[in-house]
């Protein structure tokens, strides 16, 4: 198979090497596009200076959804990578990634904790940084939805999309190293733009189904934390009510 790997970047300068490098490596016949939406750093000049064979294309539109439709239409290959410019795959993750593609039109993957599976909407989950689909699959639903603007929820909003429209999606448990790691501010960004992009387009159940699911652990333990709290500190209470009834020289 052959692949056309798609990395959108904004100032990258830090990591765009190495994850160029990972994907040298990969064991595949492949093109690699490089869409620089209005990078200020020197992303362009480490791309050209150490990796001349690869295509860059200069954008400004800060956004996400359009950069990387704006690289897939430029790719030559049946089979679209789309790659964060901060991740560092691993060496055989083509290998693992592709081996679903005879039955499946979409792969995504991640490191999470759970048995890889055949993907539907009420066990959905994101995609972790990187996406492999079919073009033909892509251009049917009409690739990222521009709406979207920045970065935040159009790889939730594809996948959903894909999904409903009954396409086959398999979850691969892969290794990967993200170099910018995500800070809090970042993750409240996505789940902001995930809930209000996705109230818009009318998929307010799954994505609120998808925020219980995903957060409901973090949720049991606050509140079983505040019941032994509380638990704790009525029986404090009870305890020293009896004690001071106890004491000497009470009347």
């Amino acid at each position: 198979m052959k692949y056309s790997f798609v990395i959108p970047t904004h100032n990258s300068k830090q990591t765009i090497q190495e994850c160029i490098v990972s994907i040298e490596k990969q064991n595949c016949e492949k093109e690699v596009i490089v869409v620089d939406d209005n990078s200020t750093d020197n992303t362009c000049n480490i791309i050209q200076d150490k990796f001349n064979w690869i295509k860059i294309y200069f954008v400004n539109f800060e956004s996400a959804a359009k950069t990387r439709n704006y690289g897939a239409n430029k790719t030559k290959y049946d089979n679209i990578v789309f790659v964060d410019s901060d991740i560092i795959l691993e060496k055989d993750w083509i290998n693992k990634m592709s081996s679903h593609l005879k039955t499946c039109d979409m792969v995504i993957g991640g490191m999470e904790k759970t048995r890889e599976m055949n993907l539907n909407i009420l066990n959905f989950r994101p995609a972790e940084n990187f996406t492999l689909i079919k073009k033909d699959i892509f251009n049917k639903v009409n690739g990222y939805r521009e709406c979207y603007k920045k970065s935040g929820g159009e790889d939730v909003d594809l996948l959903l999309r894909i999904l409903k429209r009954e396409y086959k999606v398999f979850y691969q448990k892969v290794n990967f190293v993200h170099v910018a790691k995500n800070d809090f501010k970042k993750i409240l960004f996505r789940i902001h733009a995930n809930l209000k992009m996705n109230l818009k387009n009318l998929d307010t159940f799954i994505c609120w189904y998808w925020l219980i699911r995903k957060f409901s652990g973090f949720v049991f333990i606050v509140l079983f934390y505040n019941f032994l709290k509380n638990k704790f500190k009525n029986e404090n209470s009870s305890n020293y009510r009896k004690l001071s009834s106890k004491s000497p020289g009470r009347s």
